[in-house]
């Protein structure tokens, strides 16, 4: 379906996002404002993090007693939500019709495989693989712009320092000829496990990484080598500059993800972003963050001011966006991190507000999108076991639901530029496709997702 034209009289600005917190018949106390607690304490469980939030409660109701009603409120609420999207995709899609206008869906797409082993059975196997999901994304779901991961400087910078890419230019030649926009991340901290990827020639001659929950900023000599690389790259993939919509200077730069727990220091990333803008002038300049790194809440809007400022005025700030799942509260074998508060229900919390980011971010003039958008715990599609919590057609409308609810505006009309959806599933769909494994959950994940191309096209 064409999209509507956003002629002057029909564009509506983003107004700001101002919603609440949790109704509550603690809502006079400190609860909420206090869940600042939070800010340092990711890696403990909700009703730890409660408890230690409504200290200063007591005077009201006893803590225990405050903790109770707190997280019965929260549950019911997640679980409204939940049940919210409990709904066919048609009766989905009629509901949010205005809102999915202003919708560009995309996917993430990670290549298997690594330079190194490209050459082996298991890399042939892997690319011929590949080329069959990214065409039924394409062809058969109907995504028409792709964030291109597998461009850690592992897959790009050869045994003698050289930049090569060999081992993924397949993919961009590929989508240049089809159309399609296409998003790339350079940097170290790139997409996907383990989030930090180092060339073997640089592992050879240092025969370490940095330190483990290090930062790695522009002082350090592999962060000055590594620009020097993504000038290189840039430079390389200067034929597809058409196609490429986005750059992400990093991924996801100031989240302790992966094994290594690194991230990467706020001057790397602003010096990586001019880079990049220089090479593609007409791309968006992505600086992505996860909606659970509350540590780095108001660091992203400072990056893009700091961009904003050399210049740069076509910044956006991705947020990866993973929601939880009602099915998780009574997972207790789950470690603790992922029984954590739904990311939507407390983006207006005070101390570390991704709402308040994402306005920052609109007033300054500059844009947001979903770098990625899935339901947590996330697991593969294709596996075996049909009740994968975080894969079904009701966890896949449920993050969609959440992000339309973080995105000012709209619903209220055309908004001047579609907001980007990246989906994060679309590529394990792919794989029940080819692999003939299609319960009809999965079916109706696959329609969901041809029904949002469709409306958003």
């Amino acid at each position: 379906m064409a999209r509507i034209e956003r002629s002057a009289d029909t564009i509506a600005q983003p107004k700001p996002l101002d919603w609440g917190p949790v109704d509550s018949p603690v809502q006079q106390t400190s609860l909420l404002a206090d869940i600042q607690t939070f800010l340092i304490q990711t890696n403990i469980s909700r009703r730890s993090v409660l408890k230690g939030a409504l200290i200063g409660a007591a005077g009201i109701v006893s803590t225990e007693k405050a903790v109770e009603i707190a997280m019965g409120l929260l549950e019911k609420r997640e679980r409204t939500d939940w049940e919210a999207c409990n709904i066919s995709n048609k009766v989905f899609c009629a509901q949010n019709k205005n809102a999915l206008a202003n919708v560009a869906l995309a996917t993430t797409f990670i290549p298997d495989g690594s330079l190194q082993d490209m050459n082996t059975s298991y890399g042939k196997w892997a690319r011929q693989r590949d080329e069959k999901l990214i065409k039924v994304i394409v062809e058969e779901f109907g995504i028409r712009r792709v964030r291109v991961g597998g461009m850690g400087f592992n897959n790009l910078v050869d045994g003698n320092g050289n930049i090569t890419l060999e081992f993924i230019s397949w993919l961009p030649e590929y989508l240049a000829e089809h159309g399609v926009e296409m998003d790339i991340a350079l940097g170290f901290k790139n997409i996907g496990y383990p989030e930090m990827f180092f060339p073997d020639m640089f592992l050879k001659k240092h025969h370490e990484t940095p330190p483990q929950g290090g930062v790695i900023t522009l002082d350090d000599e592999l962060a000055k080598k590594s620009l020097d690389w993504s000038d290189q790259i840039c430079v390389a993939l200067g034929e597809y500059s058409k196609f490429i919509t986005g750059a992400q200077p990093t991924n996801e730069p100031l989240a302790k993800f992966g094994p290594e727990q690194q991230t990467m220091g706020e001057d790397y990333v602003i010096e990586l972003g001019k880079r990049m803008a220089r090479h593609f002038p007409e791309a968006d300049i992505i600086v992505s963050d996860n909606a659970w790194n509350f540590p780095a809440r108001g660091k992203v809007p400072d990056i893009l001011a700091e961009l904003k400022a050399s210049g740069i005025r076509n910044g956006v700030f991705g947020i990866n966006l993973y929601r939880l799942i009602p099915q998780l509260y009574d997972m207790t074998f789950l470690p603790p991190a992922l029984r954590r508060l739904d990311p939507v229900l407390i983006a207006n919390l005070p101390g570390f507000s991704l709402v308040s980011d994402i306005n920052r971010v609109l007033s300054m003039g500059l844009k947001q999108q979903f770098t990625e958008v899935q339901a947590e715990q996330y697991g593969d599609v294709t596996g075996w076991d049909d009740k994968e919590p975080g894969n079904s057609a009701i966890a896949y409308r449920h993050a969609i639901a959440g992000a339309i609810s973080l995105t000012p505006g709209i619903n209220d009309g055309i908004l001047p530029e579609p907001v980007v959806f990246s989906t994060y599933s679309a590529r394990c769909l792919a794989e029940a496709v080819i692999y003939k494994h299609l319960t009809s959950d999965r079916r109706e994940m696959i329609e969901f997702t041809q029904m949002l191309a469709q409306q958003a096209a």
